[in-house]
């Protein structure tokens, strides 16, 4: 654990700033440009990631309204609706996450399925399974 808690590292992991917007922003780059896909071949990459940065920053709506103007295209019915939809379902999911019942109830999920793995490692230890690498190489 010395290591892992000297001042510096504690230092360079207290750093005062929010990753879960990084995280997020990974999350929609994702999604935009999956990790299984090889984009390197085509300027795919360079289009997908700078849209992804665009609709974390400004919303779907806005986004793709301003990129619509910029090649001169009109905002059809449809689309229009579409757009629209996004932003409000990408709104009320980041409205509700941030409700103190949505928090209480992630972290009672959380603690309840930590209880079940504690339970689970008390029965293996009661029961003398055991789980580890190489664990049945030398039975023949």
């Amino acid at each position: 654990m010395k290591n892992f808690t000297s001042p510096r590292k504690l230092q360079d992991v207290g750093h005062g700033g929010d990753t879960q917007v990084n995280e997020s922003l990974n999350n929609l780059i994702s999604h935009y440009a999956p990790k299984n896909r090889t984009y390197c071949g085509s300027v795919s990459l360079r289009n997908r990631v700078p849209m992804a940065i665009g609709v974390h920053l400004l919303g779907y709506d806005v986004f793709f309204r301003r990129l619509f103007a910029r090649l001169g295209m009109e905002v059809e019915e449809g689309t229009d609706y579409f757009l629209r939809r996004l932003q409000k379902v990408r709104d009320d999911e980041a409205a509700k996450i941030k409700k103190v019942e949505h928090k209480k109830k992630r972290k009672k999920e959380m603690y309840d399925k930590l209880l079940e793995y504690q339970e689970m490692l008390r029965e293996d230890r009661d029961n003398n399974r055991q789980y580890k690498a190489g664990i049945a190489l030398d039975s023949g």
